[in-house]
């Protein structure tokens, strides 16, 4: 299932304001709703985004390749409210880790598929005010020798990517079966709180996947919170 939202120029209807464009996709069951972009949330560097998603294909079998493939047909832009600039529409495939696309001079462009994930907010399962974080932990699996990815929080003054806190870089041999519980510092009080992790893809055909977050907190507490 997927909701594609792209928003024009509030001067001209002939062009896309990339900034507020918007593409969502969702299992049906159970519905989670993830952003699906290129150049968003400070994982690419290229200045275009989608404009919108026009039509898309069920996955199909061809002659050239007999795995099913999901064909989508978008619009890319790298308009604002404030420079117009034609979208270009093109045929791509939803498959593999780099994103390839063509912009608006023909010029062909390539980066790697950035993941960015946020949990919903928690309370850490007690109806205090005030709780301390003491440790945060993801299990991960990923298919390269090496795991890279970063991890921040949000609390209740978040508001973007500049208020997040505790941000950590990550980049070791992985363990096991390619599964790694790793461990990150989260000394900080909070009301309700949010993990955000980030990573780029190292190759066409890697593979990440984030298993399960965990928040260790201090049984240490505040007065309990009042609801209306």
């Amino acid at each position: 299932m997927i909701v594609s939202i792209g928003k024009h120029k509030t001067s001209d209807d002939r062009y896309y304001d990339k900034e507020n464009c918007r593409v969502f996709y969702s299992k049906l069951d159970p519905v989670a709703w993830t952003e699906w972009n290129i150049n968003r949330n400070e994982l690419g560097e290229l200045p275009e985004n989608y404009a919108t998603i026009w039509s898309t294909t069920d996955k199909i079998p061809t002659y050239l390749n007999n795995d099913p493939t999901v064909y989508v047909f978008v619009l890319v832009t790298d308009s604002t409210e404030t420079t117009a600039q034609y979208a270009v529409g093109q045929l791509l495939i939803m498959d593999g880790g780099v994103d390839q696309y063509v912009d608006r001079s023909n010029t062909a462009r390539e980066n790697p598929v950035g993941i960015f994930l946020k949990t919903k907010h928690f309370d850490g399962g007690n109806p205090f005010r005030l709780k301390q974080a003491k440790m945060g932990i993801v299990e991960v699996f990923g298919s390269d020798a090496e795991h890279r990815f970063s991890t921040s929080w949000d609390i209740d003054y978040t508001v973007d990517a500049d208020t997040e806190i505790e941000g950590r870089e990550f980049q070791d041999f992985t363990v096991g079966n390619a599964s790694n519980y790793v461990k990150f510092p989260g000394m900080f009080p909070f009301r309700r709180a949010a993990l955000n992790f980030r990573a780029e893809l190292q190759a066409a055909d890697s593979q990440i996947k984030l298993k399960q977050v965990a928040l260790v907190q201090d049984t240490l507490s505040d007065v309990a919170e009042q609801v209306a």
